[in-house]
C-alpha cells in the first residue's frame, strides 16, 4: 500500500512519496547539506555499481565521509541516487 503523504524529516516540506525512501530529504533541505564543519556539499553518483561520492563545493576536493549535517542537525543521512530525484535520506538514531 502506497502511503498518501510523505514530508521532509528536516523541513516537514510534502514530498512525494516513496515507499523504498519514507525518509528522504526534500530538495531544499538537500542543498544545504555540509560537512561538521560546515563546508557545503555536493553528491554524485560514482558509477552504476559503487554507490556515491561528496565534493566540497568550494574546492572541488573529495569528501570522504557519507555522513552529512542538514542545519547544523548532528545526524547521519546517506545519499540515494537510484531513484528518479536523487535524495539523502535520514538514518533513524542507532
Amino acid at each position: 500500500m502506497k502511503p498518501n503523504t510523505q514530508h521532509c524529516p528536516i523541513c516537514s516540506m510534502t514530498v512525494d512519496p516513496s515507499q523504498r525512501y519514507p525518509r528522504y530529504v526534500c530538495c531544499e533541505c538537500k542543498i544545504k547539506a555540509s560537512s561538521q564543519d560546515g563546508r557545503a556539499l555536493r553528491f554524485y553518483n560514482e558509477n552504476m555499481w559503487t554507490g556515491f561520492g561528496a565534493k566540497y563545493v568550494d574546492n572541488g576536493e573529495q569528501y570522504l565521509s557519507h555522513d552529512c549535517y542538514i542545519d547544523g542537525k548532528s545526524q547521519k543521512y546517506m545519499f540515494n541516487m537510484s531513484t528518479k530525484y536523487p535524495c539523502i535520506i535520514r538514518l533513524p538514531p542507532f
